[in-house]
């Protein structure tokens, strides 16, 4: 069985009941394939679990295999955690990614649906190939004219997507590989969209 637990820093919140819930004591080799920082799942997998971090393969991550021979198929969600800040009410987010993170766009969309957000997808709908800053304005737009109320954008860098939606004014934007760097850049810097990248 996959599943796909939430950031460590919630899951380290939850109560002792809900942790054996999702992870088992009786299952003593996991395997955790993280998308950006490996920090803080080791105490999880156990002394007989792997860690794998996407990020460490560069180009060749093969996360389009993943997500096809994963997220699609076999993957559940965990049981959803209580937040240690009291949930906020649910939000409407713009997401949009060009072909490379097609794939991603949409599992990012399942999750966010399945924690009660309204999601407003804007593309690209298909693996063709596409320009990234057609989705940066799409996205970029339907946040200033209050379609939602954050964005998130996808490409294989996030580096392209970030300079052309940083160019839209009244975006604030910027690539956050952990919960920390995109905390601060809400709560600090009024951040309103969120770039990944399949790093």
């Amino acid at each position: 069985m996959s599943l796909v637990l939430p950031c460590v820093e919630l899951f380290d919140e939850q109560d002792a009941a809900y942790k054996e819930s999702v992870l088992p004591s009786s299952v003593t080799a996991r395997v955790s394939v993280e998308m950006a920082s490996t920090f803080g799942w080791e105490r999880y997998t156990g002394l007989k679990g792997k860690i794998i971090g996407m990020r460490s393969f560069g180009a060749s991550a093969p996360l389009k295999d993943l997500l096809k021979n994963s997220v699609s198929t076999s993957m559940q969600w965990c049981p959803r955690p209580n937040p240690s800040w009291e949930s906020e009410s649910s939000m409407k987010i713009v997401i949009g990614a060009d072909h490379a993170g097609f794939q991603l766009k949409n599992a990012v969309g399942d999750l966010l649906r399945s924690l009660g957000h309204t999601v407003v997808d804007v593309g690209a709908f298909n693996e063709n190939p596409s320009d990234y800053p057609d989705f940066a304005l799409l996205v970029g737009n339907s946040v200033l004219e209050g379609k939602g109320e954050r964005g998130i954008l996808i490409c294989g860098s996030g580096v392209g997507v970030s300079v052309a939606a940083n160019k839209i004014k009244g975006i604030r934007a910027a690539v956050c590989h952990d919960t920390y760097s995109a905390h601060q850049g809400v709560e600090h810097d009024d951040m309103n969209v969120l770039f990944l990248d399949l790093g």
